[in-house]
């Protein structure tokens, strides 16, 4: 038989006076910590939550009433999810949803850096608007391949330094050089954690008329170079680059030259797609483009016929 109960607060979070209408007696019961816990995460639904289980708590009686509170506790804790407090910590085994590679070089006036849209599930294409290029600070611009979320968490950990630097409003900023540095310490440090952000970053940037051009890799491996590529880039895009840069390029060579490498990527590359943007940064500050295709030829005999030439292969 359920009893008739008023229920109110003695203290702000600690203590639950109860008192039994029928009996007139007052008891004092120390809620559990774990329904504390919810009453904090969302008051209104904790409240309602931690009221109703204790008028039930009072209707079971003494012989139930640990039986009970096992039992409650079991299911909050089924509720929290598959990960709790006291289970093992959980590193990144591998990335979920990727992209592909970046492609930046010097040109006369600046930096240029060339990235597709494309967001893969493993081996599925899954999304074709991820914007893998993003303007740091005054004089940078970041492109990353690999891990979108560990890219997004780089971003957060990039708007705090940024912001931080700021605040000091003595007229200096933080450069693409300080910044390459910076991006170094951290994947080192978190390589060094057993835990690696799962990227390969682009970094360039111009200050004080000087072009700065690096890359990081996810385990802290970088470099500067007039010209740089991550993924399948380092390996289709890298022999183009070293064959046709040169120091003089301008604006509208060097966009053909990204774009020549971006659709030899098309082609080879299953993870690539045609929805890129390029991005430049001078003396003047960014632009990033909007996302445009590039124009393909797929009737070459080598796509019509892939397996020519390899029978047996497959």
């Amino acid at each position: 038989m359920t009893r008739d109960i008023d229920c109110a607060w003695a203290g702000p979070w600690t203590w639950v006076g109860c008192l039994n209408k029928s009996s007139g007696k007052s008891r004092q019961a120390q809620a559990p910590t774990i329904v504390m816990f919810l009453v904090q995460q969302d008051t209104d639904t904790g409240l309602l939550f931690l009221f109703r289980n204790l008028t039930e708590f009072l209707s079971l009686g003494e012989h139930s009433s640990l039986n009970f509170i096992t039992q409650l506790m079991e299911s909050i804790q089924a509720k929290q999810g598959l990960v709790g407090p006291n289970d093992p910590i959980q590193r990144t085994q591998l990335p979920y949803v990727t992209g592909t590679s970046v492609v930046a070089l010097k040109y006369k006036d600046g930096i240029l850096m060339a990235a597709d849209m494309g967001g893969s599930y493993g081996s599925t294409i899954r999304y074709k608007s991820v914007e893998r290029i993003k303007p740091i600070g005054k004089h940078s611009l970041l492109g990353a391949s690999g891990e979108i979320s560990d890219f997004q968490e780089l971003l957060r950990n990039l708007d705090e330094l940024i912001l931080y630097d700021n605040m000091w409003d003595d007229g200096n900023s933080l450069g693409p050089k300080e910044l390459h540095s910076y991006l170094t310490r951290v994947m080192y440090n978190r390589r060094n954690k057993f835990d690696p952000l799962w990227n390969s970053l682009v970094l360039g940037g111009v200050k004080n008329g000087q072009k700065y051009l690096g890359m990081v890799s996810m385990i802290g491996v970088n470099f500067e170079d007039s010209h740089v590529a991550t993924g399948f880039g380092n390996h289709l895009a890298r022999p183009i680059l070293r064959d046709e840069w040169h120091e003089n390029l301008s604006y509208e060579d060097g966009v053909k030259l990204l774009e020549k490498c971006m659709r030899v990527l098309l082609y080879r590359d299953r993870s690539a797609v045609n929805k890129l943007q390029i991005a430049k940064i001078t003396e003047e500050g960014t632009t990033i483009s909007q996302p445009y295709a590039l124009k393909t030829f797929w009737g070459f005999t080598a796509f019509q016929n892939p397996t020519a030439g390899a029978e047996g292969s497959w």
